[in-house]
């Protein structure tokens, strides 16, 4: 076989390759789009769950004006110790994992006008302010100091309230 002919049967086989799998380029795209498109049904699911919330983000919902605001996890994410100043976060999984709550206002907020009874595992409060949680049918309660991350909630996926004191 010639060297010229070698050549062309070796490129041919490189395009082939490129055609039938891919560019690595695309590859990537491909797997963004999966993810997108997997965060977007975790997403719907969560609205689904308790309407009313408008989708601000590609992983953001916001209920009441932005009173409270839920991030929901990227499919295969790892726990995020993140909280905004001014806010208490909250988690429905244990040590900062899954779904985040938060809410910024002063006073009493009864969780279930978000669907978000019983499913707190994780706090960080950032406010400067205690916050307390407790659940109305037991009397299960902990107080969370100002500028404070509890990994584990000592009564976890109990609480059906959360008040801040300002």
């Amino acid at each position: 076989m010639s060297r010229f002919r070698g050549k062309v049967l070796a490129v041919g086989a490189l395009l082939m390759g490129l055609l039938v799998s891919g560019s690595p380029a695309q590859a990537a795209e491909s797997g963004q789009a999966k993810a997108g498109k997997e965060l977007q049904v975790s997403v719907d699911r969560e609205m689904g769950a308790h309407p009313g919330g408008v989708q601000t983000a590609p992983d953001e919902i916001s209920y009441d004006g932005g009173r409270f605001v839920i991030t929901v996890a990227r499919p295969g994410q790892q726990a995020a110790l993140s909280c905004p100043a001014g806010w208490y976060c909250f988690w429905d999984g244990l040590n900062f994992t899954g779904n985040r709550g938060k809410l910024s206002s002063c006073g009493t907020q009864a969780l279930a006008q978000w669907n978000w009874q019983n499913r707190i595992k994780s706090v960080y409060n950032r406010t400067g302010d205690y916050v307390y949680f407790w659940d109305y049918a037991t009397g299960a309660d902990q107080l969370f100091p100002g500028n404070d991350d509890y990994n584990n909630v000592l009564y976890a996926g109990v609480y059906d309230a959360a008040s801040r004191w300002c």
